[in-house]
């Protein structure tokens, strides 16, 4: 019974509260506040439930319990998947003026929102509108839905082609040493990991990656980082790899 219970509950949140809630922040200005982070959130690709969960402070809750507990805020930045900028904003709020910010994002779509939240929150970080691949060139990009689930998808109906960027590339343009890794990028994780691994090692103090298990198997990407010297640190389906 308490099953049933929870998940009527469940129902009820998401597809009427959540419904109602999204529809009052339209009429109200389109803006939400999560965790002191002011957000722009008039775009057609995000969706009630998503709103909802930013203004119940729902919204990649598990990253940021990771980011409160381990962020460097004197060293440089590279976030792999930005979305609407919520993470990117409250990182960009915490790391030293001097330290460089890229954010990686390939959906066009939702660019505007992240450069309008940018500049909401004070903030300074680069945007570049390219797609995570180990392999340069262009990937066929699947932005057809939600934002949160788009990704690089050839057997989509509905794609576009967005350029490619290498993990390798961006240290070399932007001249970085030691730098912290925020991973967002829908199942793409498992081919950095696979294909860049010694430059993570090599660069990277701190890893916080969100794992899609539907994309590959989570365990043997975290024991290979763990026997690199990283202590890792869970938090449902997003891990923390830290090392000295």
């Amino acid at each position: 019974m308490k099953n049933i219970i929870a998940t009527i509950r469940g129902v009820l949140e998401y597809q009427v509260l959540a419904h109602l809630v999204g529809i009052w922040i339209i009429i109200t200005g389109g803006k939400v506040k999560s965790r002191g982070i002011l957000l722009n959130v008039k775009n057609n690709r995000i969706t009630n439930s998503l709103k909802y969960d930013l203004i119940s402070d729902k919204f990649e809750e598990n990253e940021f319990y990771l980011l409160e507990k381990h962020l460097l805020s004197n060293f440089d930045v590279v976030e792999l998947g930005g979305g609407l900028g919520f993470l990117s904003c409250y990182v960009g709020q915490k790391i030293k003026p001097k330290n460089k910010h890229i954010v990686v994002e390939p959906n066009p779509f939702i660019l505007p929102i992240l450069n309008s939240n940018r500049m909401l929150n004070g903030c300074d970080f680069e945007i570049l509108n390219h797609a995570y691949s180990p392999t340069p060139g262009f990937v066929t990009f699947d932005a057809s839905g939600p934002f949160e689930s788009s990704r690089i998808n050839v057997n989509s109906p509905d794609t576009i082609q967005i350029e490619s960027i290498t993990l390798g590339h961006i240290i070399d343009q932007y001249k970085l040493d030691q730098f912290l890794l925020l991973l967002d990028i829908e199942g793409d994780e498992f081919d950095l990991i696979q294909h860049e691994f010694d430059i993570i090692v090599r660069h990277c103090p701190l890893i916080i990656i969100e794992f899609h298990d539907e994309f590959g198997l989570i365990q043997p990407m975290v024991s290979k980082l763990e026997s690199s010297g990283y202590s890792v640190f869970e938090n449902g389906d997003v891990y923390a790899f830290t090392r000295d």
